[in-house]
């Protein structure tokens, strides 16, 4: 997850001239992984209703599975997350209950 999500927020911040960030958190609190990253990015996404897709924009068929894969695991392991986006931010919050062994 962690893998991919960066390499998301790298790819956006590439495409961009100026005001690129990546900020990242990852702690364990409460018995509960916490991941969230906050990119800067150009703003263009592609979108199918309200699902994510893509922010390629050569190609797009070939995209966006990565972040479906993250989303996935995040499921599969009875998590939740949180995206939200403005016109130059990308922002992904996961939260995944970790059992006490």
């Amino acid at each position: 997850m962690l893998s991919n999500l960066l390499n998301n927020a790298i790819e956006a911040c590439e495409k961009i001239e100026d005001q690129k960030y990546i900020k990242i958190k990852l702690i364990l609190e409460s018995h509960n992984l916490i991941l969230s990253i906050k990119n800067s990015y150009n703003g263009k996404l592609i979108k199918m209703g309200d699902q994510l897709e893509t922010s390629k924009e050569i190609d797009t068929e070939s995209h966006g599975y990565g972040l479906k894969n993250v989303i996935k695991v995040v499921k599969d392991n009875d998590g939740d997350y949180v995206i939200r986006t403005t016109d130059t931010e990308f922002y992904i919050s996961i939260c995944i209950p970790q059992s006490l062994v």
